[in-house]
């Protein structure tokens, strides 16, 4: 059958409310079909028209909509998890081939939104806005990441500067939701409410059956976006004390809302309701009845334990709700969540044991296993944190990171032969432009704390080697993340502060006064507000009788950190 039919059936059986596994099925094989069409095509004119960008937006449009529109951490091996991965491969293939499409750039924004990728998401955005400023889409998106990264006003300014080239913005509910969190994160409550109640008075946020696009907008509201002004305008009233309110807007969305794919978020909303007015067992009941087939399953438990705990401060059933949540999907995420609940009341050894079954079902995961070892570290079982790393890195050579922490922990046990010969072989030969770029920064890493190794045995002159070789390798990574990394330029910057600011202190250890001044300044001029440089530098001016100047370092210290 044709690639349009398979996706017909898609969509079918998606309406039809079918397994979830037979929809993402159909879609693989729609995709499938079509690309068998293309793939051994030249790179010509035929290609081209025989791609159908129009047709692959179709079906990554079906494969986002599995996919929740809040961003979540998603275990790799959920459903979910499997149609965010297909829609951004898809979507990645379209945007290389057709740059210009600017519904596929905005899509892959949405999908690296989803995935908890801002950064990524705000390229995209960004691409979007400069091909076309009027793109009101791009820009409510670019504010919503913005708000979670708490940079209140940049979400302001991008929603000014979108008003300024699309008047019609201002008419779409989602521009109204946008700007009323931004006034709200601002403690404006007022003028919040008084942005939600007007979106609530536009076509199809009230009223589903009297939904029509609005002008300036690139589509209609969608039934999570409704949801989301109801719930914020409760969240705002709740907070200007308007109960009576709150819980007659509550009765309303309960109405709209139930029965359906929102119908989660509603209950979970409601049982804050209760909380605000003390009524705990309300709450306690109102998520306890939230089944596992439903979406917003997790999240409602996870609210349920928090109930528990900061209102019943009973910690077996904090624990009893994430095991629950274990016990009705034993994935990766359950068991992390698990295991980071138990950290919390302070029960490591259950926590380990969580760990370690997350492990099992990812045993590539070295970021989960320097989390057991950290946690191992905690608790101060040091025997069984070194045989543990020792076990991890003899079976796996290539979780390098896990060496740098078993050398990190040799040094604080102050066993610092055991740590050097840890460290050292991380340590790279010259040539870093052929190695990778994550190689190079574990190798300034492993140089900085064989600093830390000489200067504990006050090894200073040692210690200054192996910082300068650091610098040097920073500098290297510094020049190669401006054009392979662009994101972590800031970071980077930050490092390099660091490094510069450790070989002061090492210079001033060896009474090599313009050594170190000279390394402080390297340290300002990477990061200006590095709060230990400027510091360490008004300090050696004291020291030195140039009292003008480290008077001076002191102010803008204070400026920039008044606390």
């Amino acid at each position: 059958r044709t690639p349009e039919m398979a996706l017909c059936h898609a969509l079918l059986a998606q309406r039809k409310g079918r397994a979830e596994a037979e929809t993402l099925s159909l879609l693989d094989e729609a995709l499938e079909l079509h690309m068998r069409t293309v793939r051994n095509l030249p790179y010509d004119e035929e290609y081209f028209a025989k791609l159908n960008p129009d047709l692959l937006l179709e079906i990554a449009r079906a494969y986002l909509s599995r996919v929740s529109q809040e961003p979540e951490v998603q275990d790799p091996s959920s459903p979910v998890a499997l149609a965010l991965s297909k829609a951004t491969k898809l979507l990645q293939i379209i945007t290389k081939q057709v740059p210009g499409l600017l519904d596929g750039q905005m899509l892959l924004a949405r999908a690296r939104f989803s995935a908890c990728d801002f950064e990524s998401a705000l390229r995209f955005c960004g691409n979007c806005i400069k091909a076309d400023p009027s793109y009101a889409t791009a820009s409510l998106l670019q504010a919503q990441i913005y708000l979670r990264q708490e940079r209140e006003q940049q979400a302001n300014a991008v929603l000014e500067q979108a008003v300024s080239h699309n008047f019609g913005v201002r008419e779409s509910p989602l521009f109204h939701l946008v700007k009323a969190k931004v006034l709200q994160s601002q403690g404006e409550l007022t003028e919040a409410e008084e942005m939600l109640t007007a979106a609530m008075k536009l076509p199809g946020v009230s009223n589903d059956n009297s939904r029509r696009k609005p002008s300036g907008t690139q589509e209609e509201i969608s039934q999570h976006d409704r949801c989301s002004i109801y719930l914020q305008l409760i969240e705002v009233q709740l907070a200007l004390g308007k109960t009576k309110d709150a819980k007659a807007l509550m009765q309303q969305a309960i109405v709209n809302f139930s029965e359906g794919p929102q119908e989660g978020r509603i209950t979970m909303a409601s049982a804050q309701v209760e909380v605000k007015n003390g009524k705990i067992d309300n709450a306690i009941k109102m998520l306890q009845k939230v089944a596992p087939d439903n979406p917003h399953y997790y999240a409602a438990r996870k609210q349920l334990a928090d109930l528990y705990l900061s209102h019943r401060n009973d910690w077996r059933q904090y624990a009893m709700c994430h095991e629950e949540l274990v016990k009705s999907n034993p994935t990766v995420g359950t068991y992390l969540m698990c295991a980071e609940a138990y950290m919390k009341i302070s029960e490591p050894q259950k926590a380990i044991t969580n760990f370690e079954l997350a492990l099992r079902l990812n045993p590539g995961d070295a970021t989960l296993a320097s989390r057991i070892g950290k946690v191992l570290v905690s608790t101060h079982e040091y025997a069984k944190a070194i045989e543990y790393y020792s076990t991890a890195v003899h079976k796996d050579k290539t979780k390098t990171m896990l060496k740098y922490e078993l050398a990190e922990l040799y040094l604080q046990l102050k066993k610092f032969e055991q740590a050097f010969k840890e460290v050292s072989e991380l340590i790279l030969d010259n040539g870093f432009d052929s190695r990778d770029l994550q190689e190079v920064m574990l190798h300034v890493k492993a140089l900085r704390l064989v600093a830390r190794v000489h200067q504990a045995q006050s090894n200073h002159k040692e210690a200054v080697d192996a910082l300068g070789l650091a610098n040097t390798a920073q500098s290297s990574v510094l020049a190669r993340v401006r054009t392979e990394s662009p994101d972590a330029i800031i970071e980077q910057r930050q490092v390099s502060a660091q490094v510069c600011y450790e070989l002061a202190q090492c210079y001033q250890k060896q009474n090599e006064g313009e050594q170190a001044l000279s390394a402080y300044r390297e340290a300002l001029n990477n990061d200006d507000t590095d709060q230990r440089a400027t510091l360490g530098l008004a300090r050696l001016r004291l020291h030195r009788g140039e009292l003008d100047e480290a008077q001076s370092l002191c102010v803008t210290l204070m400026r920039l950190h008044p606390a």
